[in-house]
């Protein structure tokens, strides 16, 4: 993702079908975003003193705090309930760039 003036981006969350449609919840501007990633090391004695990451392995994970305005619809009572469940759920990040961030969240 590119730098971008501004962090506006709509809040949307998946309605359960496969592949899932998304839903617009809220209009947010982020007050913070941090993309983490934890990568798997398999250095061995025949690495030659360099330090070695296995590929496209180990856990990553997008944190957002945000402020903003939500629609009042039936999609925000959903992501209410999924949130206090504990429940995992389809959710997408749409930029103001037109870029998306799609995945199964925990809110």
């Amino acid at each position: 993702m590119t730098a971008q003036k501004g962090s506006a981006f709509l809040l949307k969350i998946g309605d359960g079908a496969a592949p899932p449609a998304y839903e617009t919840v809220a209009g947010l501007r982020t007050t913070q975003m941090s993309i983490n990633g934890d990568s798997v090391v398999v250095t061995h004695k025949d690495s030659g003193g360099w330090r070695e990451l296995l590929s496209g392995a180990g856990v990553r994970s997008v944190s957002v705090s945000a402020a903003g305005l939500f629609t009042g619809s039936e999609a925000e009572v959903r992501i209410r309930n999924h949130a206090l469940a504990g429940t995992i759920e389809d959710y997408e990040l749409s930029f103001e760039s037109g870029e998306r961030m799609r995945g199964r969240f925990l809110v």
